[in-house]
């Protein structure tokens, strides 16, 4: 009987540290996703001659979300 409580109880903590794995990544991922999302952002407002509005994009939030439209990002 012990060695079952031990082999359930490892089973346990082996599938909890799996799921917090499992959303470290994809945290990770998401953060990654979209810090591309805003440096392509960024490299088209420099490319277009937008420059102005990248400091503004970064304190408007209101502003980066129309701006992610426009440019379908």
């Amino acid at each position: 009987m012990l060695l079952e409580e031990l082999i359930k109880s490892a089973e346990k903590k082996a599938g909890a540290e799996g799921l917090d794995k499992g959303r470290m990544e994809g945290i990770s991922k998401e953060r990654s996703e979209e810090q591309n999302r805003y440096s392509g952002l960024i490299l088209r407002l420099a490319k277009d001659g937008r420059s102005d509005l990248i400091v503004k994009a970064a304190s408007d939030a209101h502003l980066l979300d129309a701006l992610y439209q426009e440019y379908k990002l």
